[in-house]
């Protein structure tokens, strides 16, 4: 497939506030074609997949120095498992010990729009325990996500990781446990949203 024309940015003729762009496409033995490409109008060599002068660029790869460095955060795939600061008041105050197992909770949202990067909201943490040991330890914290996460994951399943996340409806969708574990010992780590427009380190 060649794209041999495209222009950019055209405003929808149309009531809908919307632009739009115009692809011209060849496909199949493209080898021959000896006129150049159009750009908005200007001649180019090429136009690649993005829609800019140029040949395509390969697909990124992972930088094998960042391994062991750079993860993903946690998927909580439950907002049941979320507390007010009140609510974690509440509990604490009722059981000391549970204090240890309610976590500030910061999202990419967070770490863009707030200037102590945090959500004002505690996750229950209860993913490195079995069913039996969350039972046992932690009655109240698991009473919360049994009623608020375990109805929503016992809709999951059609395939492997789904079936897993209901049953283990108590555990975080993606526990993020390398990150959890690099991380232990350390006062400090480099966070940034996945999915930002401006990408921010904090």
């Amino acid at each position: 497939m060649l794209i041999y024309d495209a222009t950019v940015g055209l405003r929808w003729p149309g009531e809908a506030d919307a632009t739009v762009c115009v692809v011209h496409l060849a496909i199949g033995n493209t080898k021959h074609r000896a006129s150049p490409a159009r750009l908005n109008g200007r001649e180019v060599l090429s136009i690649d997949s993005s829609l800019r002068a140029g040949s395509e660029r390969p697909d990124p790869t992972p930088l094998q120095s960042n391994v062991g460095l750079s993860f993903k955060g946690v998927t909580l795939y439950g907002q049941g498992f979320l507390l007010t600061q009140a609510e974690r008041d509440n509990i604490v105050r009722t059981n000391p010990a549970s204090g240890d197992r309610l976590l500030r909770y910061v999202g990419g949202e967070h770490l863009n729009s707030t200037a102590d990067q945090w959500s004002g909201k505690y996750a229950i943490y209860l993913t490195d325990l079995t069913l039996d040991e969350a039972e046992r330890g932690w009655p109240l914290l698991l009473d919360i996500v049994r009623e608020k996460v375990k109805p929503e994951r016992d809709q999951l399943g059609g395939y492997s990781v789904a079936d897993s996340r209901r049953e283990s409806w108590w555990k975080y969708g993606t526990p993020a446990s390398e990150l959890r574990q690099a991380l232990r010992g350390k006062e400090r780590c480099i966070a940034a949203a996945r999915v930002t427009k401006h990408l921010c380190f904090q």
